[in-house]
Formats: C-alpha cells, structure tokens, sequence
C-alpha cells in the first residue's frame, strides 16, 4: 500500500505505509529542534539539506500540531524549491 503526502502545493511524494511508520518513530525519537530555527535558517541561507527536508516533512507528519506559521512556511519553503528559489545541498 502506497501513502501520498503533499508537501506544500505541488510536491506528491509516495511512501509505502511502513516507511512512513518508521520515519514517525525516528522522528519521535530524535531531540527535539525547534521548527521555527530551521525555518530561519533555510530562508537566511536560501538552501535545505536533507536532513532539514526529512525533519520538516516528519514534522509535517507527526501527530504533533504545529502551529498555522509554521504550516505556511514550510509550505513556503517546498514551493521556492520547485520555482528553485531555494537549492537542495548534500
């Protein structure tokens, strides 16, 4: 079984169920960083890594709630890296 989760307006992305269960529990046991900084930080720099891109779309996932914000700007950043206004780095 297949899962899509839209990752800002134009981005589909397909797991299967159990990757999507693991990353849930990576995601909940990894220290917690704060959303909002790595949000800052990828508009400072105009660039994500991948483990920013993992961490906002678990964060996205997560049974946390993030806030209305957070939700518009991480929306945000997905669309300025389809327009590449924003580069993925390794």
């Amino acid at each position: 079984m297949k899962i899509t989760i839209c990752l800002g307006i134009l981005t589909l992305v397909e797991y299967s169920k159990d990757l999507v269960a693991l990353m849930m529990r990576q995601f909940e046991t990894q220290p917690k960083v704060s959303v909002e900084s790595i949000l800052e930080r990828i508009f400072a720099l105009r660039q994500i890594n991948r483990r920013d891109q993992y961490t906002l779309m678990t964060a996205l996932l997560s049974k946390d709630s993030l806030s209305d914000k957070d939700q518009r700007q991480i929306n945000q950043v997905y669309e300025a890296i389809q327009k590449g206004l924003i580069r993925i780095v390794d």
